[in-house]
């Protein structure tokens, strides 16, 4: 009895495993029908518009990108459907959406006949595990059954149950060859709605690259503050691609630059149209944001400005990640980076997405404070908006705001610390491995307190501007006044451009960024300040300029405003020292005493020590006395700066002692 039960038991499995619920033709039919309730959303979201607006060829190229990753990222066609029929389509073209939907329309029968293989693969895999396992169970049990072939013998040796057994593996066999000639076929159709597909993409593609060679010059007119071409190549960039979100952001912002100084009368008025339109479209838009700020703020209309400036910096960690998506178009772009103009166009790029350079809010705000004479605020607002950089890690944006800083805030912005110029960069390399030891020399009476240290490294096969940075140690409490602060060493290491670097690829000068409270600004070796001095172009000595002003102090030195004393030493040669007025701080100078035909340089370490002490610009030079004395005629001072250069003139009293005579300018 216990085996009939057992065998009853197997043999009612083997029957609800095996049952249909529904005839061949009925299960197909409900399949589909359940197929296609699934794709449905996805082909909606790709059904092109009735009555389509002219397409975004930058969205368009998004979406392609989009729908790709969809394709790599999903688990399954079903998976694949729902992330489809989430995607925004608005403003791709219609030809793209249309060959994109017909190979949806190949995959769902694919996807069908999937399911269909899998589930005949499943049902044989039961009906084979039950049929050796009543094999086992019954071995010498002769039993009839009813199942779906009828009433079999579950004796294993009946041949009336071999035969049926048989019939029904070589009709299943059958079955599963059909489906599978039926998924070749899907296969070959599926191959020819991409091949379809391609010289859609193409054209696409083609359109999108010359949009972006025309936004390219946009980028390098503006960089180059070209404001008037940057407009024209704008709106040539528009007529390619209606609409375009970035062309229209680069038109406002040329616009904007262009006409600032203009009387209101004069000025554009699309601007708010432009960005209006925008901002219609992408109400979170932060640069557009940014921009009507900008534009409101010249028109007068100062809290709306600060409103929009203020909101923009609230949606740029939303408009940041846009660069992290994979989803970028300029991720296919790596080529830029192989020049200089090319690194300069993504750098700018970057700037727009994640909100600095011209696109920084705080910045922005800052400069229109320093345009309405509130200094004090504007300076301010720079120190919060680094404080928050260095809080976010942001090193290579920091670079992008200095350079903000320094070339559209101008003097004023040089003029914020100046004793920055007295800080000198001193890095020495160790024995072993790309670690290099990193130290500031203050060579002021000035402390700079709660000071963070970033090197900025450019290295071989990097384009001229472009820098990897690197933080140094930790947080300094203080620099200290006429003393070195040692920051630490840090690791010179970078793979970003497909093989390691280390700190021999590093190419000279090294640079740093100095982060405190008082202020934020590069440093340099001192060596690098004597190149940037004397390859400078004498700066425009416009009224009111910083050069103008510094250079008249210069211009109006006299006898009472120095002093000039010899130093006995015992051992060596006799030292010079010189105190000038501390004002020529400003200037940021390297000096260089010419005795006849002998030199001695600070900015090649010729024993000079130079600093600024007891309100006063202090200089020494050493073991100078043998060839002043070797030397009767007059010495020159020499004061070598970006701003411009200048000489003083000394020669001998009746005493014997140097004494001033002139000043010598260009």
């Amino acid at each position: 009895v216990g085996g009939f039960a057992a065998a009853a038991a197997l043999a009612g499995g083997l029957y609800l495993a095996l049952r249909p619920a529904a005839t061949p033709q009925e299960a197909r039919e409900e399949r589909l029908k359940q197929v296609e309730s699934e794709a449905e959303p996805a082909r909606k979201a790709l059904e092109p518009a009735p009555q389509p607006e002219p397409y975004d060829v930058e969205a368009t190229l998004r979406a392609v990108r989009e729908l790709d990753l969809a394709v790599k990222r999903s688990g399954s066609v079903r998976q694949f459907l729902e992330t489809v029929s989430r995607g925004d389509y608005r403003r791709v073209a219609p030809k793209l959406l249309e060959s994109r939907k017909r190979i949806v329309d190949v995959l769902v029968k694919y996807y069908g006949a999937l399911d269909k293989q899998r589930q005949e693969e499943e049902l044989w895999g039961s009906f084979g595990r039950l049929s050796d396992e009543l094999a086992r169970v019954l071995q010498a049990t002769d039993i009839k059954a009813a199942t779906p072939f009828g009433t079999v013998s579950l004796n294993p040796s009946d041949p009336a149950r071999q035969k049926v057994l048989a019939e029904e593996r070589a009709k299943r066999e059958a079955n599963r060859a059909a489906t599978f000639a039926e998924v070749q076929r899907f296969e070959e159709e599926l191959l020819y709605a991409l091949d379809a597909a391609v010289p859609v993409f193409r054209e696409l593609e083609d359109e999108w690259m010359r949009l972006c060679a025309q936004r390219d010059r946009v980028y390098l007119q503006v960089a180059a503050r070209d404001h008037a071409d940057a407009a024209q190549s704008a709106r040539t960039a528009l007529e390619l691609a209606p609409g375009d979100v970035e062309a229209t952001l680069l038109l406002a912002l040329a616009l904007i630059e262009r006409d600032r100084e203009k009387p209101a009368g004069e000025r554009a008025n699309e601007v708010e149209a432009l960005l209006a339109d925008v901002l219609q479209r992408e109400p979170d838009n932060a640069p557009a944001l940014v921009l009507r700020g900008m534009w409101r703020w010249i028109r007068g209309e100062a809290s709306e400005g600060r409103s929009d400036l203020e909101l923009a910096a609230s949606r740029y960690p939303l408009q940041a990640e846009r660069l992290r998506d994979e989803l970028d178009p300029y991720s296919k772009r790596e080529y830029l980076r192989r020049t200089r103009q090319g690194g300069r166009v993504t750098a700018l790029y970057r700037t727009m997405m994640l909100g600095a350079n011209h696109f920084s809010p705080d910045l922005q705000l800052a400069r229109a404070q320093l345009d309405a004479g509130d200094a004090a605020g504007a300076f301010e607002r720079v120190k919060d908006h680094f404080a928050r950089r260095r809080v976010q890690g942001q090193w290579d944006l920091v670079l992008y705001d200095l350079e903000f800083c320094e070339d559209l805030l101008g003097d004023r912005y040089r003029e914020y610390v100046p004793e920055k110029s007295y800080l000198d960069l001193e890095v020495e390399e160790q024995l072993i491995g790309s670690a290099v030891n990193v130290t500031v020399h203050n060579r002021s009476d000035r402390a700079l307190r709660n000071a963070a240290l970033v090197l900025a490294v450019r290295f071989t096969d990097m384009v001229e501007g472009e820098y990897a940075t690197f933080t140094v140690g930790k947080t300094q409490p203080e620099i200290v006044p006429l003393a070195r602060t040692k920051f630490g060493s840090v690791e010179v290491a970078y793979t970003g451009l497909g093989e390691p670097k280390g700190f021999a690829d590093a190419v000279k000068p090294l640079r740093a960024v100095l982060i405190c409270d008082d202020g934020v600004f590069f440093i340099d070796t001192i060596e690098h300040k004597g190149e940037l001095a004397r390859a400078a172009e004498p700066a425009p000595q416009e009224p009111g300029s910083l050069a103008e002003r510094v250079l008249g102090i210069a211009r109006a030195l006299a006898p009472e405003n120095l002093s000039i004393g010899r130093v006995k030493n015992l051992v060596s040669s006799d030292s010079l020292e010189i105190e000038l007025p501390r004002e020529l701080v400003l200037l940021g100078p390297l000096f260089r005493l010419d005795v006849g035909s002998k030199s001695f340089d600070e900015a090649r370490g010729d024993g000079v020590e130079h600093r600024i002490e007891g309100g006063k610009l202090r200089l020494r030079f050493d073991s100078v006395g043998k060839a002043l004395d070797g030397y009767p005629g007059e010495v020159r001072l020499v004061a070598e700066s970006a701003l411009g250069d200048f000489a003083i003139v000394l020669g001998r009293n009746e005493a014997g002692n140097y004494v001033f005579r002139r000043v010598e300018l260009p």
